[in-house]
């Protein structure tokens, strides 16, 4: 019996098919993988503020450290009140990882885990100073003026001015921020936390995203535009006062007497 070929006709259709359902696909497929993303981010912002919550819970119910930097001392000085993260970076080879931050016991004490959680899915490492991706050593930081903070002096009620529009949005407090790259790439060092002009990252879905001191992670969504920095965020301090977050205090458990 002989075979019936394909005319060229019906060969065009069956392409004209398949690219149709590429088109109707590959925008769903590119969604899926941003939810994912997405998903996972906040599932490293949860992991990481549960694991502060417990150091807390451990420690006089005090916040741990943020990293030793010349201009803030946001650690104490007993061992205990040291940097969360701890020292990431490989002098040999410059590779990111961690060791002796003191959250370190509370994700499973294992350097990869913890090099693993403490960079975002949705950056990808970028060059030095190229406003864009990670430097390859850190994607999260922790807000500074809280280093050393006491849990009962921590009020859960601040305010974020979207930079494009303009707009002033109620947001829990964040404990930890997803940092955005574009001010400025270290090339061989962690960022010592959430301060300078920080800015929160445009990454996932139109928005960003924190961890709170309540211990919920929440988006921000940022309108399109860049997120707002630590000038433009303001946090409810112990007195009641409303003050931006960005670092003016300048020593381990400063938030306190706020």
């Amino acid at each position: 019996m002989r075979r019936h070929a394909f005319t060229l006709i019906e060969l065009l259709v069956v392409v004209a098919i398949i690219a149709l359902l590429i088109a109707i696909l590959l925008p769903s497929l590119a969604r899926a993988r941003e939810v994912a993303r997405d998903l996972k981010c906040r599932t490293n912002l949860r992991t990481m503020s549960i694991a502060f919550f417990m150091f807390a819970n451990d420690h006089h119910q005090t916040l741990p450290g943020g990293v030793e930097s010349m201009a803030y001392k946001t650690q104490g000085p007993q061992q205990w009140q040291k940097g969360w993260m701890g020292i990431e970076v490989d002098p040999d080879n410059r590779l990111g990882w961690t060791r002796y931050g003191t959250l370190l016991p509370y994700i499973g004490g294992d350097h990869d885990t913890a090099r693993e959680l403490y960079r975002c899915p949705g950056l990808d490492v970028a060059e030095f100073n190229t406003g864009g991706g990670s430097n390859g050593l850190f994607d999260y930081s922790s807000v500074l003026n809280f280093s050393g903070a006491a849990m009962n002096v921590l009020n859960n009620d601040a305010t974020a001015l979207i930079p494009l529009t303009g707009e002033e949005v109620r947001t829990i407090t964040p404990l930890i921020l997803e940092e955005d790259p574009a001010f400025y790439i270290n090339l061989n060092h962690i960022e010592y936390g959430w301060g300078s002009y920080d800015q929160l990252a445009y990454t996932h879905i139109d928005g960003g995203n924190i961890a709170g001191i309540d211990g919920s992670v929440e988006h921000i969504d940022l309108k399109g535009g860049r997120g707002p920095n630590s000038f433009e965020w303001y946090v409810r301090a112990p007195s009641h006062k409303y003050i931006p977050i960005a670092p003016d205090i300048g020593y381990f458990g400063g938030w306190n007497d706020r």
